[in-house]
């Protein structure tokens, strides 16, 4: 499972509709009294320029019959499922307002997009609707287009893509998205009548994490440690370590990264060597990149980044919403090359990463007055066991993200997959930046082969 831009999916030629929801029901006929979470808050208060994209999304084919009906009817049964859909946020003079419709003022429409001999124009006449749709103060805030390829010589098939705006999904929505999505088609083909239980609402869960939130005062630690994370003159925080030429009058789309650093038996490996140290992967992975970055810059300073994690509890597993946080994590290996110990210090380091990612950031930045954005975010997800993950190869899944202007962010998502490990990265688009990266993602893999052969030390 690797997540890219659209533009580097392998689209086919042919037919193309939009999809998207409407309700019969006015929005003042709507009103919800639950309040937001502090980070779709935020994330509205935010909402950037309506020129630059801001959505995340996701792509795969479905080997079946392309039927418009049951497409309808398919999408119509998910938005029934998962509130977080059907949810939207209104302003006025007197703030944010939430907004929530009914499954059954729901209606779902299509558009004719047009048939295209060209993978070059699909491309671009689909990610143009979901660049120029998906919006954090519009609604919807979900919205497809199908694919159906001209040459059906291999069988009928077509894709499936859906854009959202991060504020109704994260990447662990993302992901099971597809085999949901599948089976309701299958049955939707099949003629059978789409019954849906409603999933726990990640609206409900706003809730919660509003109050989570109220606890947030400059005395708790998750603030302390936020304080200590970033610099103290300027609530700033911590630049990707290697060399960026970002002294730039014109902001270009940052440039995406997608690349397999192990395959299965060598990512498998090195989570062997870990569990038989008493850590896990997670643990192997933090000391690779902090090592790696030791390499490539030539010294043994801390490794300082922001690292996003879920905060689902169990009754949400099959929810779609915005179920992350984040957390300042600060991994120090100066003068530790015994790997037991290496492992102990990123146990350590991240031992509270869930705990932080509780807390939303949205409640820290307005307590400590902070307006910057991470400028070093890793993420690190296993998906092996995800349901339907045994499919993602076969159905060519791919998790989808927009493309981003920034001249200073550097993100790195490392996925643990069926066939391997898997790193993704956008970074500013500039020729020093890309060679950084290069010098960094080569250094990770070579500690990442060091660490399967299961070293007592790692070698400089």
């Amino acid at each position: 499972m690797e997540y890219t831009e659209l533009a580097d999916y392998q689209v086919y030629a042919g037919s193309v509709a939009f999809w998207r929801a409407t309700s019969t029901t006015p929005s003042t006929d709507a009103a919800d009294e639950r309040p937001l979470s502090p980070q779709h808050e935020k994330h509205v208060q935010q909402a950037g320029n309506p020129t630059e994209p801001s959505w995340i999304g996701t792509v795969f084919e479905i080997n079946r019959p392309f039927d418009a009906d049951a497409v309808r009817r398919t999408l119509l049964a998910w938005h029934a499922k998962h509130e977080s859909f059907r949810t939207m946020v209104t302003r006025d003079e007197s703030g944010l307002h939430r907004v929530t419709y009914r499954p059954e003022s729901l209606e779902l429409t299509a558009r004719d997009a047009g048939t295209h001999d060209s993978v070059e124009r699909v491309y671009d006449v689909v990610s143009r609707f979901f660049d120029h749709t998906v919006r954090a103060d519009t609604w919807p805030h979900l919205v497809a287009a199908t694919i159906v390829p001209t040459n059906q010589d291999d069988g009928p098939r077509f894709l499936l893509a859906f854009a959202a705006d991060h504020s109704v999904m994260d990447a662990y929505s993302q992901l099971i998205a597809v085999s949901e999505l599948d089976q309701l088609y299958a049955a939707a083909l099949g003629g059978e009548q789409l019954v849906t239980e409603p999933a726990p609402s990640y609206v409900d869960f706003s809730v919660a994490e509003r109050t989570r939130a109220a606890v947030a005062d400059h005395g708790h630690e998750t603030t302390r440690r936020w304080e200590r994370f970033l610099d103290p003159e300027e609530p700033r925080f911590p630049a990707f370590p290697l060399p960026n030429d970002a002294a730039r009058d014109l902001t270009l789309p940052q440039r995406s990264i997608s690349r397999w650093l192990a395959p299965a038996e060598v990512s498998d490996t090195i989570h062997e060597h870990a569990r038989s140290l008493g850590h896990g992967m997670q643990s192997a992975v933090l000391v690779a990149l902090a090592t790696a970055m030791q390499h490539a810059t030539g010294t043994d300073e801390a490794l300082r980044l922001v690292m996003p994690m879920h905060t689902r509890t169990p009754e949400y597993t099959t929810s779609m919403g915005w179920f992350v946080g984040i957390s300042p994590l600060v991994l120090d290996l100066a003068g530790v090359t015994d790997l037991g110990q290496q492992l102990d210090r990123a146990e350590s380091a991240s031992a509270h990463v869930r705990a932080d990612a509780q807390i939303p950031f949205a409640s820290i930045a307005d307590l400590l007055g902070i307006a910057s954005a991470p400028r070093f975010v890793v993420s690190y997800v296993d998906v092996r066991h995800l349901p339907g993950a045994a499919q993602f190869d076969a159905a060519r899944a791919r998790a989808l993200r927009s493309i981003r202007y920034s001249d200073d962010e550097f993100y790195f998502w490392v996925v643990r997959a069926r066939g391997g490990l898997n790193v993704s990265v956008r970074h500013p688009n500039n020729p020093t930046a890309t060679l950084s990266v290069e010098r960094y993602l080569s250094e990770f893999t070579t500690v990442l082969r060091q660490l399967a052969r299961q070293p007592v030390q790692l070698t400089a």
